[in-house]
């Protein structure tokens, strides 16, 4: 076995601090990095070399360290080797020995996880943007995103300003734990179990707010029509997240569902909207994906299907190591030939793009928008350990057209099958393109943003007047129902505010 070089140039040796992981360098090493290493080498999308693997890891571990360390990873002095396995087992333990050197000799002393941690960051680097490592709370975030629940109050909340402070934006529904117990849209969170807002980012309070079902967090709130702030005890819950926040009927006998997300369950919920606009006298169907980013891929095959004939290809996918893999309608069309309209922008991601592309190929409505993202790409969750899990791009879809509609898959891979060829539709054999995401069949920009339009979408906006403007409108008019509509008078006053 040839001889393993390795040259580290440290600004600064000195013997190591006497400080101590929980896990040493080399448990850290095998439980997280070199487990990663192995799943992206083996299932990624794009085959990896050793090599770019072991380098970017190197350069992720040497950006935990001062700025005047250096590193020389010089891969043609190591093992030669025609095996892809026999070549990542060798880099990457040669890396392991990296590692343990800074552990042992850096001045400035960097715990086993941060080395770790970094170095599974610069690999990540060298992956499409989809693929992520995720931990504690990123990992609970994307839960929530493709689950729709989580333990917790069931409200949205943002930081406004000049308060610095903690602002109920509103609530998920009218079941949550904290509808329940009597939080409104407007209170102000001063504080989470006696612990100030002040400066608090909207990410930790999430965080501080969200627990055990069957436990209890403590909020002292400020309220437009109270004197002084008051604390409510409210017992956390599994909070179900509603994926369509508005299904309506318009006057002219048009329906319209907004879908946010597909999560699990999100199919049930626009099969009653569906049902429940037929009930009322719908004539056709605008179904809007705007903004939507996706979620899971059964979800959007099966809200397909809603829409399609029995037996219909919706898409198929393609991966280095994993299996092809068609998604087929399975049930006949709820809406079969209903007049369907689909709106997208260049929000609608992943699975909407799905959906959109499915309908578009199928000839069975019309694409109405802006160009959608253009992800096309599919990710699984690989389980590293109780902390961690990696979401790994594994393989491309395609529409039924056979488009692939990814912009970030790199133009020599083989999966991307004829990137610049025209396809046509299955139905009318209209023109179709394969990249740079879904085309929409009807151009539509969206209009230009004015100050109004931020304050009255000010989710994004942190000094936020309509915030303040609300607050105070319910207590001259207590009385408001859902159906209000807002007149020039009103807006006039808003304004003026």
């Amino acid at each position: 076995m040839s001889i393993l070089r390795i040259s580290l140039l440290f600004a600064l040796v000195a013997f190591a601090s006497d400080l101590q992981a929980e896990r040493s360098v080399e448990d850290e090493y095998k439980a997280l990095l070199w487990k990663t290493a192995k799943i992206i080498h083996q299932y990624y999308v794009e085959e990896v070399h050793p090599d770019s693997l072991a380098q970017a890891a190197v350069r992720g571990i040497f950006n935990s360290l001062d700025p005047a360390s250096e590193y020389t990873f010089n891969a043609r002095t190591q093992l030669a080797s025609e095996d892809p396995a026999r070549l990542l087992n060798d880099r990457f333990y040669t890396l392991m020995q990296m590692a343990q050197a800074i552990d042992e000799n850096a001045f400035y002393p960097v715990t086993a996880d941060t080395l770790v941690r970094f170095g599974i960051a610069g690999m990540m680097e060298i992956l499409d943007p989809y693929s992520v490592f995720l931990e504690k709370r990123n990992l609970d975030n994307f839960n929530i995103q493709t689950q729709g629940k989580y333990g917790g109050l069931g409200f949205r909340i943002q930081v406004v300003y000049p308060d610095s402070a903690i602002a109920v934006w509103s609530l998920v529904h009218d079941q949550t734990p904290a509808a329940l117990a009597g939080v409104k849209s407007g209170d102000l969170i001063t504080a989470i179990n006696n612990t100030s807002t002040k400066g608090m980012s909207a990410g930790v309070a999430a965080d501080s707010m969200r627990g055990e079902p069957g436990t209890s967090v403590t909020l002292t709130l400020e309220r437009a029509d109270r004197p002084t702030p008051f604390d409510l005890t409210i017992e956390r819950r599994e909070v179900q997240m509603n994926s369509v926040p508005l299904a309506t009927l318009f006057p002219d006998g048009t329906g319209y569902i907004k879908l946010d997300s597909f999560q699990k369950g999100s199919t049930r919920e626009v099969f009653k909207a569906i049902v429940e606009l037929e009930e009322q006298g719908m004539e056709r169907l605008i179904l809007d994906l705007r903004n939507n980013g996706g979620g899971y891929l059964e979800e959007a095959v099966q809200i397909t299907d809603l829409f399609l004939p029995r037996d219909c290809l919706v898409a198929f996918t393609e991966g280095r190591r994993i299996e092809t893999a068609e998604y087929i309608t399975r049930e006949d069309a709820l809406l079969r030939d209903t007049p369907l309209i689909v709106m997208v922008n260049h929000l609608s991601a992943s699975a909407s793009e799905i959906v959109a592309g499915a309908i578009q190929d199928w000839d069975r409505g019309l694409v109405l928008g802006t160009t959608t993202v253009g992800k096309g790409s599919v990710q699984q969750i690989v389980h590293i350990d109780d902390r961690a899990e990696l979401k790994l791009t594994m393989a491309a879809w395609h529409t039924p057209s056979g488009r692939s509609i990814d912009k970030r898959m790199r133009k020599d891979s083989t999966l991307v099958r004829g990137y610049d060829k025209e396809f046509k539709t299955l139905r009318l054999e209209r023109i179709v393109r394969g990249r740079g995401g879904i085309t929409p069949d009807i151009e539509v920009s969206g209009r230009s943003g004015s100050r109004l339009d931020a304050q009255l979408s000010g989710f994004y906006n942190l000094n936020n007047q309509f915030f303040y403007y609300a607050r105070e409108h319910r207590l001259k008019y207590p009385a408001l129902t859902p159906d209000f509509v807002v007149g020039p008078a009103d807006l006039a006053a808003f304004r003026a505010f």
